[in-house]
């Protein structure tokens, strides 16, 4: 973190210079405008986007917060997520190894399935404004764009990763546009829409209902990742852009609206009560813990076997 010290007029001119570099209509469309705003984003003492001034502003809570500080209420909710998604894949493998009738196709378990995705794809969308907030002061242009795309590309590998893992082990059923893959496309995606602000609510509830009246459509298996499918298709883990796309889209704009700039808008207690700190240190590592969480509860199943 960079001294703090007392702003100039030359400092503001500065400050305003380059904001209106980085939101300006120079750029390219869509993605290379950063899709944030527009000029009137740089009005205002410099306090967005982790300027200068924007550490004190008033009204958001925690006075000298940092704008690359981690929220500890994001790494605890999806945390929470982690421990959703642990629980339903335990008993999801119970009932795919033969151990026990667990029905997760219906009833609660299924709509728990439901809300577990929900809860990590509307984290997604919150996470990607505060990772845009962060990215605004240091790059531009291109680079800009480069770090969601190059981040959402390493993301969709390791989809295609489990992809080819669950062609290996389960054949039928394998996994061809899961929960990676969808994630991935939406941090790609995702930064064309930042400009939107709270349209996005919309946009995200007309996404979702689209989803919703795709459901039942046959089409080709090249159109899986929409939402359209053969109707013998089936795979174990399915996202598609609709209407999944549509729940990172709300959680877009409930991230600018809770954390404008990249703060907290709101006021929260330091908690360090132990089972909170541990659920958080599940959100922070969640990316792994998804990877080898599956592996491990299939492991310790089959002694129950």
């Amino acid at each position: 973190m960079q001294p703090h010290r007392r702003r100039g007029v030359s400092d503001e001119f500065l400050w305003l210079s380059e904001c209106e570099k980085l939101y300006g209509t120079n750029l390219l469309s869509g993605y290379l405008q950063l899709g944030i705003g527009t000029s009137s984003e740089c009005e205002g003492n410099g306090s967005r986007i982790g300027s200068p001034g924007s550490m004190n502003e008033p009204g958001h809570a925690g006075i000298g917060d940092s704008a690359g500080e981690r929220f500890y209420e994001i790494d605890f909710a999806r945390g929470i997520a982690i421990v959703m998604m642990i629980i339903f894949h335990t008993l999801f493998d119970i009932a795919f190894l033969g151990i026990y009738p667990v029905s997760v196709y219906s009833g609660f378990w299924h709509i728990f399935a439901y809300v577990t995705a929900t809860l990590f794809v509307l984290l997604v969308g919150i996470s990607l404004t505060l990772s845009a907030a962060r990215a605004v002061p240091q790059l531009q242009g291109f680079a800009y764009a480069w770090k969601f795309i190059r981040r959402g590309l390493w993301i969709f590998a390791l989809g295609m990763v489990i992809t080819f893992a669950t062609w290996i082990y389960l054949g039928e059923g394998y996994v061809i546009f899961g929960i990676l893959q969808l994630i991935g496309i939406s941090v790609i995606l995702g930064p064309v829409f930042f400009r939107f602000k709270m349209k996005n609510i919309i946009f995200g509830s007309v996404a979702i209902l689209a989803g919703l009246m795709l459901q039942g459509v046959e089409g080709p298996i090249w159109l899986v990742w929409l939402g359209i499918h053969p109707q013998s298709f089936y795979s174990v883990d399915y996202t598609p852009l609709l209407p999944w796309f549509g729940v990172v889209l709300i959680g877009i704009a409930v991230g600018q609206w809770l954390y404008p700039g990249g703060l907290r808008r709101f006021s929260l207690p330091e908690l360090k009560f132990p089972p909170i700190r541990g659920i958080s240190f599940l959100g922070r590592h969640s990316l792994f813990i998804y990877f080898i969480h599956q592996p491990i509860i299939l492991i310790a199943l089959s002694f129950l076997r």
